[in-house]
């Protein structure tokens, strides 16, 4: 199976301990961003459209020996929570500021 999605995410390793890495979406006012966790760390977290992104997941695949699933981690959850806790603060500010007659 040669598709995009398994290119990026990678095949199974021929080294014996191949580590598994969660792949997860954020939704934010922006777009989308892709995290990339284990169960203690954030690896990564772009947002999805950003150049280079390929390449970037393949050098995090290559250092870690890691493949790649889908799936959120309690780090993943956290991070969510975190990014949409600050957008969301930020659009009461601006809805704040817009009835005061500060915009």
């Amino acid at each position: 199976m040669n598709d995009s999605f398994t290119k990026i995410m990678g095949n199974s390793s021929t080294r014996m301990t191949v580590k598994l890495l969660n792949t997860n979406f954020i939704e934010i006012p922006i777009g989308r961003m892709i995290s990339i966790t284990d169960d203690e760390f954030l690896s990564l977290l772009e947002l999805e459209n950003r150049r280079e992104l390929e390449m970037e997941i393949s050098k995090i695949r290559n250092k870690q020996n890691a493949r790649l699933i889908y799936g959120a981690t309690k780090i993943s959850e956290l991070t969510s929570y975190q990014i949409n806790l600050y957008f969301d603060r930020i659009s009461k500010k601006k809805s704040n500021s817009k009835i005061l007659g500060w915009i």
